[in-house]
């Protein structure tokens, strides 16, 4: 009878604790289908960071410097004119002789005569300074500017009052009118109405075709 009561307590035992294992696996496996459901929220806060320094007064960078300092202006060119419109109807020949139709004889010439009707303006063909005007006893009214680097321009055969208002020292931009074609070379007189013009190089003539020809329209 003692046996009875001991197996029947052991047997007791193991049953509650099959149980109790029952209820516990069971409420384990609810657990985890109940969290299956579960939408965690794995995201990172959006924080601002906070402004390091003022920017507010940053410069932006120039990426590509210009090479031209903005405060130097480049030097400007030089600019040159024509002094009268026409065809140059007698030509340099410092060196061979040449006929001249007033002196009805063969003579230098050392410049260029450009035709052109009486009273045509005549313009300064550079910047410089007047320095002479004159009755020549030969060429008539000539005026003379010297401009820069040794370079001087001769105008005769002008109009003797068209460069009455001119004064010697007096400055002149290129293209200023500094007189008109006139009939005063006496030397030339038989010609057609034309500027005599003439330009020296620290004091040696050179011919004045080239110098004009250089000079784009």
């Amino acid at each position: 009878m003692k046996k009875s009561s001991r197996a029947y307590g052991t047997g007791l035992y193991v049953v509650m604790a099959l149980c109790l294992a029952s209820v516990m696996t069971v409420g384990i496996i609810s657990l985890v289908y109940d969290y299956r459901d579960v939408d965690f929220d794995f995201s990172i806060p959006d924080y601002s960071l906070p402004p390091i320094g003022d920017n507010s007064k940053a410069e932006p960078v120039d990426n590509n410097p210009s090479d031209v300092d903005p405060g130097v202006s480049e030097p400007a060119e030089a600019m040159f004119y024509r002094p009268v419109g026409g065809n140059a109807v007698k030509q340099f020949s410092p060196d061979t002789l040449v006929f001249s139709q007033t002196m009805q004889d063969y003579r230098v010439h050392g410049g260029i005569d450009i035709a052109s009707p009486l009273g045509t303006e005549v313009l300064a063909y550079a910047e410089g300074l007047i320095e002479s005007i004159t009755d020549a006893p030969l060429m008539g009214t000539t005026v003379v500017i010297s401009h820069d680097n040794g370079l001087k321009s001769y105008y005769m055969n002008l109009d003797a009052k068209a460069s009455l208002e001119l004064t010697a020292g007096a400055e002149v931009k290129a293209g200023d009118v500094i007189g008109k074609v006139g009939k005063t070379a006496i030397v030339e007189i038989a010609e057609q109405p034309h500027l005599h013009f003439e330009l020296t190089v620290d004091g040696e003539l050179v011919n004045p075709a080239d110098y004009l020809d250089a000079i784009e329209d």
